[in-house]
């Protein structure tokens, strides 16, 4: 039994997540959130075990894929050139949104909002980052 190529899986979820049912129309309806190295490893829209994450959005209908930095440049419309140098790309509208449905703490959106933008966190902050972006991409609609 022949077994599924990355792309092919890559492209059946971005299909099934779109509202267009052709690839070439799809790609174009997805957006980066933002860009960031996991905790642990994660795994990418093709079942690629990934460490560095990005977070896609598609507009049209409301869900969020992550996909790894290999993958993320077969959409060819959308570039991690955007992303800030120290992936903190993160819209402020995802904190403030999870903040106000309790996602995350006060003291978190205080953390993150005092932090953001940031060239380079430090190590100790860095780690405290991650854990709150983590629990903000869980209250997401993230596949």
């Amino acid at each position: 039994m022949k077994e599924i190529s990355d792309m092919t899986k890559l492209k059946s979820s971005v299909i099934e997540s779109s509202e267009s049912n052709r690839w070439i129309d799809a790609k174009e309806e997805w957006t980066i959130v933002c860009q960031y190295k996991s905790e642990s490893l994660d795994h990418c829209a093709c079942g690629h075990a990934i460490k560095n994450v990005v977070y896609i959005y598609n507009s049209l209908t409301d869900v969020h894929l992550k996909v790894g930095t290999t993958c993320v440049n077969k959409f060819k419309t959308i570039s991690l050139k955007g992303i800030k140098a120290n992936g903190d790309a993160t819209p402020l509208y995802y904190i403030d949104e999870s903040h106000d449905n309790g996602v995350i703490t006060t003291w978190e959106y205080n953390f993150i909002r005092s932090i953001w933008g940031f060239k380079k966190p430090s190590p100790k902050q860095n780690v405290i980052k991650i854990k709150i972006y983590n629990k903000i991409f869980k209250g997401l609609n993230i596949k």
